[in-house]
């Protein structure tokens, strides 16, 4: 919200370490970390904290959020805090997430991260594929179910026929108005719904893919 640059989590460990360090004497610390993959999350798997709300498994959910709005977060030991400006200057203490290059929009963060989902529709194989190439605006043609209720304007999750979260977006039809839309052409919509309404159930400015799996863990 602030457009911050720097995160710094003081705690009670030095950093990230491929073990838990309490546990593990070969453990070492990673200085850097340039990207969140599934390497990373399966060293925190089990590396536990008696300090804090969640040990390493909530901060490392903190560096998502971070470093995806494209600001840089380091992990390291409270005993360090007098070395702040040190930190902040790039020293090498603890453990520094680098900021992902291209980082989401304030849009795409919220969509992700802070708004709850009203229900759901179901795309076909096509459609999931054009949103793996790029970001593109959802059509009648491409949905082939709707699940809960909701009303124009809501959030809703797009996910594929495996029940697969594949988007997030802001519908601009109700889900009774989808169940008569879905599967027909564009040129269709006004004719079965009786009133002009737009070609798209979820335009593409107002979606967010979502590529990496382990972002599934933040919608709600």
């Amino acid at each position: 919200m602030i457009s911050a640059d720097l995160l710094i989590l003081f705690s009670d460990i030095d950093g990230l370490f491929t073990k838990n360090p309490k546990v593990y004497s070969d453990a070492k610390k990673i200085d850097v970390v340039e990207k969140i993959d599934d390497t990373i999350l399966e060293m925190v798997g089990s590396v536990t904290s008696n300090v804090g709300t969640g040990g390493m498994q909530t901060k490392i959910d903190a560096a998502v959020i971070s470093t995806m709005s494209g600001c840089n977060m380091i992990i390291c030991n409270s005993n360090r805090i007098k070395d702040l400006l040190k930190i902040a200057s790039g020293d090498d203490i603890g453990t520094l997430f680098k900021a992902s290059k291209k980082s989401i929009s304030s849009r795409e963060h919220w969509l992700i991260f802070k708004a709850n989902s009203s229900g759901t529709i179901v795309i076909d194989d096509g459609c999931c594929s054009a949103l793996n190439d790029k970001k593109v605006s959802i059509l009648p043609k491409g949905v082939i179910d709707v699940k809960g209720e909701f009303l124009s304007g809501a959030i809703i999750d797009i996910r594929n026929k495996n029940n697969e979260l594949i988007a997030k977006g802001v519908t601009n039809y109700s889900n009774t108005d989808i169940l008569r839309i879905m599967g027909q052409e564009t040129k269709n919509i006004d004719d079965v719904l009786g009133h002009h309404g737009k070609k798209e159930i979820i335009h593409a400015n107002d979606l967010v893919v979502v590529k990496e799996n382990y972002y599934g863990r933040f919608t709600k």
